[in-house]
């Protein structure tokens, strides 16, 4: 698919007050979501379209959570339509942005600025139950998923935390220092 369905392209352009000059696919992600650069006479955009009901439903949660989540680690949101069957969030492109490797200092230290700025935020989100009721497939897919498995996905190395024994905390791999935000000292 070169170019997105003409009523995608309408609705961006509405949402954006401007026409896109140019569409380009993104093909990656962890969802069926359709993901678009598109491309506008004063920027780029990056446009996401939840097209079955799970993805419509999870990209109304991302998009409450960009209303709540503010900060330098996390892109602008551009717009948003709440459409029945396929919500259409647009966000600021980050394509051409850097992205490492190669890691130096100066980037290992920017990285933990901004961890140190996520942490310090508080979002008004709504509980975990409140998302995923008991028999919601989430929930029972978590409940079966055990802590090992979870921290062998994630890449955390376990480590016993001082501060509170039986708790495990998660240390760095760079220098060894803790992860910000955790109560791990080594």
């Amino acid at each position: 698919m070169n170019s997105p369905a003409p009523d995608l392209i309408a609705r961006t352009k509405r949402i954006l007050r401007e026409k896109t000059t140019a569409w380009t696919p993104v093909n990656r992600g962890y969802t069926p979501a359709e993901r678009w650069l598109a491309t506008t006479s004063s920027s780029g955009v990056f446009v996401k379209c939840g097209v079955t009901s799970l993805t419509a439903r999870w990209l109304r949660r991302e998009f409450h959570a960009y209303g709540q989540v503010k900060g330098s680690f996390i892109p602008e949101l551009v717009g948003w339509e709440d459409d029945e069957r396929a919500p259409l969030l647009i966000l600021e492109d980050l394509s051409q942005s850097f992205w490492p490797p190669p890691w130096t200092r100066e980037r290992i230290d920017r990285v933990r600025e901004c961890l140190d700025e996520m942490h310090a935020a508080r979002p008004v989100m709504p509980p975990f139950p409140a998302i995923h009721p008991l028999g919601h497939p989430q929930r029972q897919y978590l409940h079966n998923f055990t802590q090992r498995e979870a921290d062998r996905l994630a890449g955390i190395v376990p480590v016993q935390s001082k501060t509170r024994p039986g708790i495990l905390a998660a240390k760095s791999e760079i220098g060894g220092r803790p992860i910000a935000g955790s109560d791990s000292a080594g």
